[in-house]
């Protein structure tokens, strides 16, 4: 479906790299070479040139990033205002299996706000907190993206032999954004968990919940999980947050492109085929029943429910074309 040239420069726009959703398809690429060096001998040719094949994807996305910063001054158009893709991608989140925050639109501020609070033109949306979770920004910096060593991971860090030091740290710094609240804020979920193996676990930049996450981010062309709108509760459940940047892009050559890096892997496979079990009619489900103010309060690509409803469900096509429904587990 092609939707013409569009540019639309509204409130929400991204106005960061480290929100660019072509970040997700990179972690997931690297995801899946990630699980095919675990299979081969550290000193063989293929390992040699897996390793590079990361050193590539890496130099790739930091020339990307670079390159972005001009374009993210004039702004992304957006699918959707920022307030209809905050209630879209929460409810048809967990529809897919994804642990997400309850969402709710108000026209006057909150007075006895309990979560996080944006002002999105004259919308306030705030999300619910989640009970004894913490952003994985506050996680030791070792399991938060692919470039950093992790003692839990036994493959992955020879790959960064292969990528320039200045280049790790430069690209760390992209993708590992800060948390906006501080420690404080979260008590609930207690200092000692913060080295649970469990919680490190699901943390991990290539975790189970978090391709999840990543694919389903990467089907709607969603702004990229980075280390803030990632929270890991202390029994290990991930939450993803945040989806307020569901960037409008014509076509569906992302996805095919996408599948091509990572269809040798059975983890990254996994994860893009429980989005899969997702229909249109959990689309139209998701987009029911938002007040018609909401569609209105931002300009965007689609203001409505139907193009919109068009829109994500070609998407969804493309991706169940690429991968497939197979008798596959839920992700907690």
């Amino acid at each position: 479906m092609g939707f013409g040239n569009i540019g639309v420069s509204i409130n929400s726009a991204l106005n960061k790299p480290t929100e660019s959703p072509f970040i997700t398809a990179a972690i997931l690429k690297c995801a899946a070479i990630e699980e095919r060096l675990s299979h081969v001998s550290p000193d063989s040719w293929e390992a040699c040139r897996l390793k590079t094949s990361v050193a590539a994807t890496m130099v790739a996305l930091g020339v990307k990033l670079d390159a972005s910063e001009l374009l993210l001054r004039h702004g992304l158009a957006m699918a959707m205002p920022s307030a209809v893709s905050e209630l879209f991608a929460a409810k048809l989140g967990g529809l897919a299996g994804i642990n997400t925050a309850k969402v709710s639109i108000s026209e006057t501020e909150p007075s006895c706000a309990i979560g996080y609070i944006k002002k999105r033109g004259d919308l306030f949306i705030e999300s619910e907190p989640i009970p004894r979770a913490i952003p994985v920004w506050f996680l030791p910096q070792s399991v938060r993206t692919p470039l950093t060593t992790n003692p839990l991971d036994s493959s992955f860090p020879d790959m960064l032999n292969a990528i320039d030091e200045r280049l790790r740290v430069w690209l760390h710094s992209q993708l590992d954004k800060p948390s906006p609240m501080s420690r404080s804020q979260y008590s609930d979920f207690p200092a000692v968990a913060e080295s649970d193996p469990i919680v490190l676990r699901a943390a991990m930049w290539n975790s189970p919940a978090r391709l999840v996450i990543h694919a389903f981010r990467a089907m709607l062309y969603c702004s990229y999980a980075h280390s803030s709108n990632v929270l890991v509760n202390e029994r290990g459940a991930a939450y993803s947050i945040d989806h307020e940047k569901l960037v409008f892009i014509d076509g569906t050559d992302d996805i095919a492109e996408l599948f091509d890096a990572v269809r040798h892997s059975s983890k990254v496979l996994a994860a893009c085929r429980q989005i899969s079990q997702l229909t249109r009619g959990d689309i139209e489900r998701s987009l029911s029943g938002i007040d018609w103010r909401i569609w209105k309060h931002e300009p965007a690509v689609f203001n409505s429910p139907g193009p919109a409803i068009d829109y994500f469900s070609t998407r969804l096509a493309a991706w169940k074309r690429y991968f497939p429904v197979e008798a596959i587990d839920l992700v907690a």
